[in-house]
């Protein structure tokens, strides 16, 4: 047989095996078309972030193995007939979770209604920013009636008032209330970031159904300073705006300089300025605990540190917003406040 027709078979021979290929629906990285389309619409519909671009690239690769994964297949990045399968079951068991935007609708009020988060709502449905007509139709991912934190308990969403301090930004009141700067705009009708101080926001903030707490080895926090606590958990008139908020710790005088200590063995996570709650100290204690220490005027420890039960962390002071030298100490758990009466011992 003569070079060229060697090649010329050769060529056939791949043609055939990349039809049969097609044919078998096999899909991996570097395909392209309507086919590869479909393929990252499917995924995205149920919650795996790829572009919609008809380009099979990593993005989507990474995405068809983090589904393959979830559905215990080899995770390979190549869409196959065992994957095609699986992603259709997954589809079908969905097919319920749709629900069409109503007048009056917004994101946040879906995803909250559903007990979804808004970004796994934003990511399912490939959308950006917070436009949606009345007659949308969004995949609601996850859907289970309510949300439920860690351990199984049911959790709520409880709307509270924050009045904005001086200094605070959009980004600082997210973090203080474990929420995004994306929430606080769409519940508020906010553009940009301009707040100014002295005005009324609106944050959406996820709570256990279950408060108290039961006390064991791990979730008992020492006191940081002796003193008296003189404003407690919850809502309350605040000190310096007189508007009722909703206070996520508890306040304990002690005289300026006092050592503030760690109240529990943890590792440093955050040291720096928060907006009204001044010069601030989070530890990470594990297991999901976390607790922070506001308006200090010194802080002794740094960032990634480890510290002891009992360790010097901070001194008292008054930066921030605050009417006398006291600490502020919150105690959250998997992201949520919890009341720090419910710890201390």
């Amino acid at each position: 047989m003569s070079s060229k027709l060697k090649v010329l078979a050769l060529v056939i021979v791949f043609i055939l095996i990349f039809a049969a290929g097609a044919e078998a629906g096999v899909l991996k990285n570097g395909d392209r078309g309507s086919t590869v389309e479909e393929l990252q619409q499917n995924l995205s519909e149920l919650g795996y972030d790829t572009s919609v671009d008809g380009i099979f690239g990593p993005g989507t690769e990474q995405a068809l193995r983090n589904f393959q994964e979830s559905a215990s297949l080899s995770a390979d990045g190549i869409y196959g007939s065992q994957t095609e399968a699986a992603i259709q079951e997954e589809l079908n068991n969905n097919s319920e979770n749709i629900y069409t935007v109503q007048p009056g609708d917004t994101l946040s009020i879906i995803a909250n209604n559903h007990g979804v988060s808004l970004n796994d709502l934003r990511i399912a449905n490939n959308i950006d920013g917070s436009m949606i007509h009345p007659g949308d139709e969004l995949v609601i991912p996850g859907e289970n009636g309510g949300l439920t934190g860690q351990g199984g308990e049911e959790t709520e969403v409880v709307e509270i008032t924050h009045n904005v301090r001086s200094g605070e930004a959009l980004s600082t009141i997210a973090r203080q209330h474990d929420t995004d700067v994306a929430t606080i705009r769409e519940y508020n009708n906010i553009s940009g970031d301009m707040i100014r101080a002295g005005d009324e926001l609106v944050i959406p903030v996820h709570r256990t159904g279950n408060n108290n707490v039961s006390r064991s080895a791990s979730t008992n926090f020492s006191w940081p300073v002796d003193g008296n606590i003189t404003s407690d958990y919850g809502n309350r008139r605040h000190p310096v705006s007189g508007r009722n908020d909703f206070h996520s710790g508890v306040d304990i005088a002690a005289p300026h300089g006092t050592t503030v200590q760690a109240a529990a063995s943890g590792t440093v996570s955050f040291v720096g300025w928060m907006g009204g709650y001044g010069r601030v100290v989070i530890i990470d204690h594990g297991n999901g605990y976390e607790t922070l220490y506001a308006h200090n005027s010194q802080i002794l420890v740094n960032k990634g540190q480890n510290v002891n039960r009992g360790s010097a962390i901070a001194r008292v002071g008054t930066s921030g917003v605050a009417t006398g030298p006291h600490v502020h100490f919150e105690v959250h758990q998997n992201g949520n406040h919890q009341n720090p009466m419910n710890f201390l011992r």
